[in-house]
Formats: structure tokens, C-alpha cells, sequence
């Protein structure tokens, strides 16, 4: 390994950046959707049941893929609050 190849995989890591921020974008969009939806339903914004579900989701997905289920938790329960203000800001 050289510095080349350094570069080169920094570079990878910043275009896999770039994929990691616009799917952020669109799940977003897609909360804030389900938001103007559960309004509409009379329905409350935060549902615990469906983040249960989605935890569960990710870890298994997280051990298929050989990653630290914990840590992939910990990234999408950031991931969940950033949906739920963009249902929540989708309200205004």
C-alpha cells in the first residue's frame, strides 16, 4: 500500500459519503410523507412499536453483513430522529 492507494480509497470513502447523505434525503422525504399521512389519520408521529421493528431489522442486517449490531443500532437511532423531526418540521 502506497499513498496512492491511500488517496484513491479516501476517495471511495467520500463517494460512499455522498450515497450515506442523499438516502439520508430521501428516507427524509419518505418520513415526512408517512408525517402528513399520520396527520392526516389523526395518528401520533412517534410510533415506539415501529422503531422496535426497525432496531430488530438493522441488527439482523448489521450481522449479515459482519458489523457490530450495537454500533449499527446506535447510527439508526440517529438515523430514526432525524426522520421523526423531518415528520415533525413536515407539519408546519
Amino acid at each position: 500500500m502506497n499513498m496512492t492507494d491511500l488517496g484513491e480509497l479516501r476517495e471511495r470513502i467520500n463517494g460512499l459519503n455522498e450515497e450515506i447523505v442523499e438516502l439520508l434525503a430521501k428516507r427524509a422525504e419518505v418520513a415526512k410523507s408517512i408525517g402528513e399521512t399520520k396527520r392526516s389519520l389523526g395518528l401520533p408521529v412517534v410510533d415506539w412499536t415501529r422503531e422496535t421493528v426497525v432496531y430488530e431489522q438493522v441488527r439482523a442486517l448489521a450481522l449479515r453483513h459482519d458489523l457490530n449490531e450495537n454500533d449499527v443500532e446506535r447510527v439508526f437511532q440517529d438515523i430514526v430522529n432525524l426522520c421523526t423531526n423531518a415528520q415533525l418540521e413536515g407539519g408546519r
